[in-house]
């Protein structure tokens, strides 16, 4: 009766013949894997599998078990991608992609996946810097100084830290931070520090009017996601297509990020150089009013990652540099600082240095030079629009205001109306005080350079007029006409604006109710110009009284 028993029975092997057990005809699959204490698949002796619902039966034995395949095992991937991973739409019908595993198993391929997806869109890069950059850089020396102890400080701080530079001082900087008021020279510094370094580069941004949707929403993915694609040739609007389409949220943005990391270290070392990256416009990442700013701060941090991974894997440098607009940018989620630099200020010799480099000719004369300065100050899109408008026209400037007016047109791209009475209660504080304001707002951040001074053209496409006629009588050939006139248009535009006559900032040394009367004056704002004068000079130099009278109004 045993043997009987024993004979009503099914055997069930695994992929080597060996005996797993035996299992009742009429189990169910389910039941049958339960007996044997195994999970995975039944194959009958016709290498049918069965479903969970099917039954055993004796005449289809002995039943064949196999190991379900882990998600991760290298060989599901191969079948999958090869040939596949070409056509978002046939990876779609396969039920998409465990991107995660895949990187875990076999970077090679990963990166294959991400390469030639066809959505994620080749855009050609167009000109970062407007109107145009220059094949040299004011001061270049300078600028590559700063950037290379920059990076060498972070690099001796990761070797201080020992073979886990993330594990280090968690204060130490391991990214260059750069805040410069908009056009005063960050994208082409971001550009030209891979060649100032000697490295290989990838520049980020975040403008261009692309969708930022999932960059904030994901953000510490993105950025990885980002480099990977820069990396292989796809241009910045190609990343946020890639980024905002369905299928990179359902395969690639839900993986982790210190797998992904894991990818971009090793995309980085196939290159077998030192590596510069620059993440531009921080700015737009956070959105208005700084609505995203912890996406901003999550992208620091990950990038912070990046680069001690990336060291402690190749014993070389990952540099990269955050530039912003504002200085609230620049913080990371474990408070982790920035190591910021600031580049040489542009002076009169920007001018000369800018018409050379362009008309690979000399400077630009000095009256010349004094029109190109008093429309543009030391803001250097401003100096670089008004060289163009110098050239183009073939340096026959007769006034500043013909440069200026261009100037204003090409910055009120910068600035948004709505943002006009912001950067005008700065001026007029600025005025107000005779010192710089603080950086209360964002609006005026965006526009001032390291100094806290706002570009010429901004003045005037705010305050309109008075504040317009300072900059367009800065060019005259008669000094004193000109000294007069701008101090003219500066009192009437102080006047507009009921501004004291003197600056706060100022302590008037005098009994107590004189200061107080030099303290309430104010200026009027509806002056009629005199041509008499208050003063004379008699022979002898000596300058006297003409006996008129100050009035009200009179100028």
């Amino acid at each position: 009766m045993a043997t009987e028993a024993i004979a009503a029975l099914v055997d069930v092997k695994d992929e080597q013949g060996n005996m797993l057990g035996r299992v009742n005809p009429g189990d169910t699959k389910t039941q049958a894997l339960e007996r044997v204490g195994r999970s995975g698949r039944l194959f009958d002796k016709n290498s049918l599998g069965l479903l969970g619902q099917d039954h055993i039966t004796l005449e289809k034995g002995p039943y064949l078990f196999k190991e379900e395949i882990p998600p991760q095992q290298n060989v599901r991937y191969r079948s999958t991608f090869h040939g596949l991973k070409r056509n978002a739409a046939v990876l779609e019908k396969v039920g998409g992609i465990d991107f995660e595993g895949l990187i875990e198993n076999d970077h090679a391929a990963a990166l294959e996946c991400i390469s030639k997806l066809p959505y994620s869109g080749r855009f050609p890069d167009s000109s970062y810097c407007s109107p145009y950059t220059f094949g040299a850089t004011y001061n270049e020396e300078v600028t590559k100084k700063l950037l290379r102890n920059a990076k060498n400080e972070i690099i001796s701080s990761m070797r201080s830290a020992g073979p886990q530079p993330q594990d280090g001082d968690s204060r130490s900087p391991l990214v260059i931070g750069l805040r410069l008021g908009s056009g005063c020279g960050k994208t082409h510094l971001l550009l030209n520090a891979p060649a100032w370094l000697g490295s290989t580069g990838f520049h980020v941004t975040y403008n261009q009017g692309q969708d930022l949707a999932m960059d904030r929403k994901k953000p510490k993915q993105a950025i990885l996601l980002r480099i990977l694609l820069r990396s292989h040739g796809v241009s910045n609007l190609g990343c946020a297509v890639f980024l905002n389409s369905e299928q990179t949220s359902q395969w690639f943005l839900a993986c982790n990020e210190f797998t992904l990391i894991k990818l971009v270290v090793y995309r980085l070392k196939e290159l077998r150089t030192s590596i510069v990256i620059g993440v531009d416009e921080l700015r737009n990442l956070s959105g208005d009013a700084g609505a995203h700013q912890d996406a901003v701060r999550l992208t620091a941090s990950v990038l912070g990652q990046l680069v001690a991974d990336f060291y402690k894997e190749t014993s070389q440098p990952c540099t990269i540099l955050l530039s912003s607009l504002t200085a609230t940018s620049f913080t990371s989620v474990s408070d982790r600082r920035l190591k910021m630099i600031e580049p040489p200020k542009f002076d009169e010799g920007t001018i000369d240095f800018i018409i050379r480099g362009a008309n690979g000719e000399g400077g630009v004369d000095v009256k010349q030079k004094a029109a190109i300065l008093g429309c543009s100050g030391y803001h250097i899109r401003s100096i670089v629009q008004s060289a163009e408008t110098y050239l183009r026209i073939g340096g026959a400037i007769s006034t500043v205001k013909g440069i200026l007016n261009q100037t204003v047109d090409r910055m009120k791209t910068n600035i948004s109306t709505t943002d006009y009475h912001l950067v005008r209660k700065y001026i007029v504080e600025a005025c107000r005080s005779g010192t710089v304001p603080g950086l209360d707002n964002v609006a005026v951040e965006l526009l001032v350079d390291g100094k806290g001074a706002l570009p010429p053209a901004i003045v005037c496409l705010v305050c309109g007029q008075p504040a317009g006629n300072i900059f367009e009588n800065t060019f005259h050939t008669d000094a004193p006409t000109q000294l007069e006139m701008t101090a003219m248009q500066y009192d009437l535009f102080r006047a507009q604006y009921e501004l004291p006559v003197i600056p706060t900032s100022m302590t008037v040394v005098a009994d107590n109710d004189d200061a107080t009367w030099f303290n309430d004056l104010r200026f009027c704002n509806a002056y009629e110009q005199k041509s008499e004068s208050l003063l004379k000079t008699e022979k002898g130099g000596n300058l006297v009284s003409t006996g008129l009278l100050l009035c009200r109004g009179a100028y």
